[in-house]
C-alpha cells in the first residue's frame, strides 16, 4: 500500500470500530453524515464506484480509490472489502495527512 500509513489507521480505526465496511453499512454512514473519508477498491465493479462517488458527492464525503480490495482487505483484516468508510474525525484527519504528504 504504497508505504504509508493509511493501512496501519485504517487497522487502528477498525479495531476501535471506527470504520465501517460493505456496501449497506457505507451508504447508512454516508446519508447519516458519519462518514469522513470513503474508500472504493480500484478494482471494484464500475456500477458501485459510480454508485458511491455520487453519493459522496452529495453529501460531501471525501472519496479515495487508489487502493486494490487486496490491499484494503489486508489493512481490515477482513475477505473481499471493496468499500469502506472512516467514521472518525481524528483517523480522517490523520489519513488526510498521510494523502497530503504528510501536510495536515
Amino acid at each position: 500500500m504504497r508505504g504509508n500509513k493509511v493501512p496501519g489507521y485504517l487497522g487502528l480505526a477498525r479495531r476501535a470500530n471506527k470504520l465501517v465496511a460493505g456496501s449497506d453499512a457505507v451508504l447508512w454512514a454516508i446519508k447519516k453524515n458519519l462518514a469522513k473519508i470513503v474508500f472504493i477498491a480500484s478494482d471494484a465493479a464500475s456500477n458501485t464506484v459510480k454508485k458511491f462517488q455520487k453519493k459522496c458527492y452529495d453529501y460531501n464525503v471525501l472519496v479515495i480509490n487508489e487502493y486494490s480490495s487486496e490491499e484494503l482487505s489486508k489493512a481490515i483484516g477482513k475477505p473481499l472489502c471493496k468499500v469502506l468508510a472512516i467514521t472518525d474525525q481524528g483517523f480522517s484527519d490523520a489519513i488526510r495527512g498521510q494523502l497530503n504528504g504528510g501536510i495536515k
